[in-house]
């Protein structure tokens, strides 16, 4: 009766053991799984910040934005002629007047 209850409880351990191997092995797996899409998504932002950084440098250089608003937004230079002043008196002057 001992034999059987001393098996039993080896038999009992040995199953609660095999149990949490296998849960430990699926804790891994899956923080495996994890790690490799985080880094897969650090990557990726790392080319993304890198592509920024790089358009932000080009935009910041005096010539290629001046360059750039010229050819690419059709922008020109304003001449003194189309500046309108717009002060809190005559707020609403500018829908009447095309110049001052």
């Amino acid at each position: 009766m001992k034999k059987f209850r001393l098996l039993k409880s080896l038999v009992f351990v040995a199953l609660a053991a095999i149990f949490i191997k296998i849960y430990q092995h699926n804790q891994i797996i899956k923080l495996s799984y994890e790690k490799q899409r985080l880094e897969n998504k650090m990557g990726k932002l790392k080319r993304e910040s890198n592509e920024l950084l790089a358009v932000l440098s080009m935009l910041q250089e005096p010539g290629k934005t001046k360059k750039f608003a010229q050819e690419k937004m059709g922008m020109q230079w304003l001449s003194l002629s189309q500046v309108v002043t717009v002060t809190e008196k005559g707020l609403f002057d500018f829908y009447t007047t095309t110049t001052r």
